[in-house]
């Protein structure tokens, strides 16, 4: 049985269980309420794949062009494994990949065409491309899909404290009304908590912390992200905490319009605003991240600083100097790679630098005479 199908019989169900009303003597004008009506769903129709008011795709003259559109498909949909294609989420999490590049680099040649929402995207791209023709008119049903499946992947990240352990540092996203948050992201498939944390935070502040993190020193927090239509989701992520990082290291994020700002903030600060809209996805860290850290300062003889620049690792005021307690030695990072996104990379294949560009004066001189 596939999604519709199930989606039909809950319908059905539904106007089966509306029993109608017995009627109430003396009183004409009221009737018992009418079935509930089983939607037809078809591709194709425009409308709704769960049953709602038909959707009338609207076309303006700064939408991207179907070839372009196609082109996306080809890049970042078809040429995928089977596999991929084999659900509705992991379709939209492609089409979302062709979204991001639309709008990092395509819009940038070409500010004639307009900005999209994903959803948006989708819905063209989909009516655009022939070979993804058959998702036709259940973009509703597959956006609420995704969002939901979205909201069940697990994350991983970091939680970077300053030597006094009195500050943390935090990411913004790139829109002016984002919120503050620890710098985190999904866990791909098949991914190890350690590696998706060092690969996240790596590219959304540029430091390498491979190598800094142990479940020891982790919180793990299960929330609930309850939606309409899927009760009891919830959201595993776990946070792994990185003390003794100065100040003064440069955080610089990888990322295209990801990340809008890197800051240090107060721990006593967050402990007042840790539920505002600001930095409501800190609460739930902040009880058993105080707990760490008081027990990590009972435990502590002495700790050294760690500074991170350029992709290594200084230790005191300058390369050469060491802060550190007693019986400790510092350690050398090896110098983190340049980081470069596939979309990036993708980029720069189909549009070469002109950096080292020079025209071949024998040869025009040659074809002009």
């Amino acid at each position: 049985m596939n999604w519709q199908q199930e989606l039909l019989e809950q319908a059905s169900a539904a106007a089966k269980a509306v029993k109608p009303k017995p009627a109430v003597k003396g009183d004409k004008k009221k009737k018992a309420p009418a079935p509930v009506p089983v939607p037809a769903v078809a591709a194709g129709t425009g409308g709704s794949a769960t049953g709602g008011k038909k959707h009338k795709l609207i076309v303006r003259s700064n939408d991207p062009p179907g070839e372009l559109l196609e082109e996306l498909a080809a890049r970042f949909v078809l040429n995928c494994p089977a596999e991929e294609l084999n659900s509705f989420e992991r379709i939209l999490f492609l089409v979302e990949q062709a979204h991001w590049y639309y709008e990092d680099f395509v819009r940038e040649e070409n500010k004639n065409l307009r900005s999209m929402k994903l959803r948006e995207f989708a819905e063209l791209t989909f009516h655009r491309c022939a070979a993804l023709s058959k998702y036709r008119g259940k973009v509703d049903g597959i956006y609420k899909n995704f969002l939901m499946y979205k909201l069940s992947i697990p994350t991983a990240g970091l939680v970077i404290l300053n030597p006094q352990m009195d500050k943390v540092l935090m990411v913004k996203g790139w829109n002016s009304g984002s919120s503050w948050g620890f710098p985190k992201g999904k866990i791909n498939k098949n991914e190890p908590e350690r590696e998706c944390a060092a690969r996240e935070v790596f590219e959304e502040v540029g430091v390498d912390f491979s190598g800094y993190t142990n479940e020891e020193d982790s919180i793990v927090v299960t929330r609930s992200v309850d939606k309409a239509g899927a009760p009891g989701l919830k959201q595993r992520s776990r946070l792994f905490i990185v003390p003794n990082i100065s100040e003064e290291t440069v955080f610089v994020t990888q990322t295209r319009k990801e990340i809008g700002s890197i800051a240090w903030h107060s721990l006593s600060a967050l402990v007042k605003a840790g539920h505002g809209k600001k930095f409501f996805m800190v609460g739930p860290f902040l009880q058993p991240l105080l707990k760490w850290i008081q027990a990590k300062k009972k435990s502590m003889g002495g700790a050294h600083l760690f500074k991170f620049e350029g992709g290594g690792l200084n230790l005191g005021p300058d390369a050469g100097s060491v802060a550190h307690g007693a019986g400790q030695q510092s350690t050398t990072l090896a110098a983190a790679p340049v980081y470069l996104s596939e979309l990036e990379a993708a980029a720069r294949a189909r549009f070469p630098s002109l950096e080292s560009f020079a025209f071949d004066k024998a040869r025009v001189a040659a074809a002009m005479a």
